[in-house]
C-alpha cells in the first residue's frame, strides 16, 4: 500500500473508530443506569473527569498563547456550557435511560441535519437549492430525518394510558 492511499484511508478509518466509541459509550452508560446510576450524576462524573483530563492539556498547550480570561470570558464560557454541553447531555442520558443504546445512536445521527436546519433559518448558511451541493445536503438532511423516524416507530415502546390500555392504534386489535 502506497503512502497517499494510506493518507486517504486514515481519516475513514478514524471516523469508524469514534462511532464504535460512541457506541461503546452508549452501551456502558445505558448499564450503568440500569443499575441505578441517576443520568444527573452521570454528566456530573463525565464532566469532572473531562475536565481532569483537559485542563492540564489546555494550560501546558496554550500557555502563553491564551486571552486574559476577564468577567465577560467567565460568564460566556458559563452559559455555553450550561446551556451547549449540560443541558445537551442530560437531556440525552435522561432519553438513554428511558430508551435503548441503539436508538440513542440513530437519534444522535440527527446532529449534522438539525445544525444545517438551524444554520439556514438563522441564516449562517445559504441552502442553495439549484446547485449540486445544495441538494446533496437537503437530501442528506431528508434521509437523516427519515431514517431515524423510521428506526423510534419501529423501536418505540406502546404508549398506555392510566388504566393500561395501549393508546396505538396499531396495538389495539
Amino acid at each position: 500500500m502506497n503512502e497517499s492511499m494510506a493518507g486517504g484511508l486514515l481519516p475513514s478509518l478514524i471516523m469508524v473508530l469514534v462511532q464504535i466509541q460512541f457506541a461503546g459509550m452508549n452501551i456502558f452508560s445505558k448499564l450503568a443506569m440500569d443499575s441505578g446510576m441517576n443520568p444527573f450524576i452521570h454528566v456530573a462524573y463525565r464532566q469532572i473527569f473531562a475536565f481532569i483530563v483537559l485542563a492540564p492539556l489546555a494550560y501546558f498547550i496554550e500557555r502563553g498563547r491564551r486571552p486574559p480570561i476577564t468577567r465577560a470570558v467567565l460568564i460566556r464560557i458559563f452559559f455555553c456550557s450550561i446551556f451547549g454541553l449540560t443541558l445537551n447531555q442530560i437531556t440525552y442520558f435522561i432519553g438513554l435511560k428511558n430508551s435503548m443504546p441503539t436508538i440513542a445512536c440513530a437519534l444522535s445521527n440527527l446532529l449534522p441535519a438539525l445544525t444545517f436546519v438551524l444554520a439556514v433559518v438563522f441564516k449562517q448558511e445559504d441552502a442553495k437549492l439549484k446547485t449540486l451541493g445544495g441538494l446533496t445536503k437537503l437530501t442528506g438532511t431528508l434521509v437523516a430525518v427519515a431514517g431515524a423516524m423510521c428506526w423510534y416507530h419501529r423501536h418505540r415502546k406502546p404508549r398506555t394510558n392510566r388504566n393500561g390500555w395501549t393508546c396505538d392504534h396499531k396495538h389495539n386489535h
